[in-house]
């Protein structure tokens, strides 16, 4: 059957939109199809769109986890005066600065990700980034930032800060990618080679690769992300702090006190 989308009028109660069940995006695809980031929903399951890194879609019961090991952008001097209403500021990077460290950044390496503008400590707002300007000195330098929606304040060289980081959903991957630290952004719909576009859940029942003690009797049923991307009891102690992040929560018990079921009712994201 497939998914359906209804307006729905129950008297007594007011009018709301049916989410019918269907089935999940199960391709991948070699272009941009739709912005990276955008999300969908069909029935009780929400889905984010993202691009595939280098090391690929492996493994389908493995959380894909985000690409960037670093903030790229971080607390720094706008370096340019602008009144509000403006879509577009220059920043100062820092020389150690940039994905890599050394100063550079690549056109649009932004896009589809996150700007935080603070006229002044405090008074910070955020907007989504439609894209950015090169800067490839090896030193720093300043380099430009457009964003979807207005500034509400005047923002004055060397007195505004901000910070940026790209889209979570650039250049993911399920296995071998960061060091543990790297956080589950989804769980990958398909199996696909590096560089392709592909939905990932982010809502709804999942069965995800589970530790032997996820989902017996004396389970709390709330399930955290390991740093291999399986799920883990949300009092995990391991010592790794990525085994913190939220998975969600498991759907049913063994009560015989075993191994019980690895579906689980993600809560990534929405």
């Amino acid at each position: 059957m497939v998914a359906k989308m209804h307006r729905v009028h129950i008297p007594g109660v007011g009018e709301g939109v049916l989410h019918i069940p269907g089935g999940c995006p199960y391709e991948y695809y070699d272009d941009e199809k739709w912005p990276i980031g955008s999300y969908v929903r069909f029935g009780n399951k929400g889905y984010v769109f993202a691009h595939i890194a280098a090391a690929g879609i492996t493994a389908l019961q493995y959380g894909a986890k985000q690409g960037g090991v670093r903030q790229p952008v971080g607390w720094s001097t706008v370096a340019a005066t602008v009144a509000a209403g403006v879509k577009q500021i220059t920043i100062d990077l820092d020389g150690a600065a940039g994905p890599l460290g050394d100063g550079n950044i690549t056109k649009d390496y932004l896009k589809g990700g996150e700007v935080c503008i603070m006229p002044t400590w405090g008074t910070g707002f955020t907007r989504h980034i439609t894209g950015n300007s090169a800067l490839a000195l090896g030193a720093g330098g300043e380099f430009t930032v457009d964003f979807d929606s207005p500034t509400p304040a005047l923002l004055t060289e060397d007195v505004a800060h901000a910070e940026c980081i790209p889209s979570p959903y650039k250049d993911v991957a399920c296995v071998g990618i960061g060091d543990g630290r790297n956080p589950v952004v989804g769980m990958p719909t398909v199996l696909a080679p590096a560089g392709k576009y592909c939905w990932l859940q982010v809502e709804g029942p999942f069965g995800i690769a589970a530790q032997g003690d996820v989902g017996n009797i004396n389970d709390r049923m709330q399930a955290v992300f390991r740093p291999d991307g399986t799920i883990g009891k949300h009092l995990d102690t391991d010592g790794h702090e990525a085994a913190n992040q939220h998975a969600g929560v498991i759907m049913f018990l063994n009560l015989a006190g075993g191994q019980g079921t690895p579906f689980c009712n993600l809560q990534i994201a929405h």
